[in-house]
């Protein structure tokens, strides 16, 4: 797997567990985010990681670290 597979990889899988912890639907999830939930679909059917401004949308709306979800460090600590 490419190292760039490898980051979408982990970036999808704390996304699915932060939408899957705070009980949403990827709609609202998104909505909150002000980014297309199509954008976060990709995200897990393509493996890609969304363009800066939207994981600077994502991160600031859930209160979550950019670092973290893409797998950078261990911890969600903003």
């Amino acid at each position: 797997m490419s190292k760039q597979k490898e980051i979408a990889s982990i970036f999808a899988d704390w996304l699915r567990q932060t939408i899957e912890e705070k009980r949403m639907s990827i709609t609202v999830f998104s909505e909150l985010a002000g980014v297309r939930a199509e954008t976060i679909r990709k995200c897990f059917s393509d493996l890609r990681v969304p363009r800066a401004d939207c994981l600077v949308a994502i991160c600031e709306a859930h209160d979550l670290s950019a670092d973290w979800l893409l797998g950078l460090k261990e911890e969600n600590a903003r």
